[in-house]
């Protein structure tokens, strides 16, 4: 039997794309940035297109394949866990900008439990879909048909909840709204789709897993490709000392 590869369509705001040089322009949006709009409907709204979307891609994880998108599971990310830790060069431990050794002691002080909750949610029975790897109200415009979600080019097929966790704990705006009323208008939009309670429990863990998740992006995907890496050399040791710092301080940002 003849084998068809399903046809991926021109996404529409596509404006013209040079895959060689890696690079893509988009269609001109109207509209401002949300992270410029005082209006709590457009952010919860960002969220709800988000799992929108989300859900529907779950379903479709075939065509995200075709389209290229790798795949990022968190079961894999769990065994990768102490080899990224035990990477001194790569988190600039005791560098500038780097992760301190107290930080670095405290992440792995507690490797059993973010190897634990990176399992977890790989067993949550809430479906990988695409996850934008770099969400935040930067990247979304607010159009006249709803909000817009750019800049997916560090996109992976994984647990879609990483991307809520990387929208709330973003750069803090004084016109978001607080971390509850976003979460919870993302994961109403899952409602039916999956069970509430393992998508609450994937919400409370994906601070403990988000920064490893984006350690192995950049790691694998981001650093290699760059013709200078020190433009984003600092960002992992980051999101790692951030990390550590919230393990310090008690409890979950949840």
């Amino acid at each position: 039997h003849e084998h068809r590869v399903p046809e991926v369509p021109r996404h529409p705001l596509a404006g013209a794309a040079d895959p060689a040089g890696g690079r893509l322009l988009l269609a001109h949006v109207d509209g401002p940035s949300l992270a410029a709009v005082d209006d709590p409907a457009a952010w919860t709204a960002t969220m709800a297109r988000l799992a929108e979307t989300q859900r529907v891609l779950a379903a479709e994880r075939g065509r995200l394949s075709v389209a290229g998108v790798a795949t990022a599971s968190l079961s894999a990310l769990a065994d990768d866990v102490p080899e990224i830790l035990g990477d001194a060069a790569f988190l600039r431990v005791g560098e500038p900008g780097g992760l301190t050794d107290a930080g670095l002691a405290s992440l792995l002080q507690n490797v059993e439990r973010i190897t634990d909750a990176c399992r977890r949610m790989a067993a949550s029975g809430v479906p990988d879909s695409l996850d934008h790897g770099d969400l935040g109200a930067s990247q979304v415009i607010v159009g006249e048909m709803g909000p817009v979600i750019f800049d997916w080019s560090d996109a992976s097929v994984t647990h879609p909840v990483l991307s809520l966790e990387s929208f709330v704990s973003g750069t803090p705006s004084p016109l978001a709204p607080d971390r509850a009323t976003l979460t919870t208008a993302y994961l109403q939009t899952w409602a039916g789709a999956v069970d509430a309670d393992a998508a609450r429990d994937s919400a409370d863990l994906a601070w403990l897993v988000l920064p490893f998740h984006l350690a192995r992006i950049h790691r694998d995907r981001v650093l290699p490709g760059l013709e200078q890496p020190w433009e984003m050399d600092r960002v992992v040791p980051g999101l790692m000392q951030r990390l550590a710092d919230r393990l310090a301080s008690g409890p979950s940002p949840a």
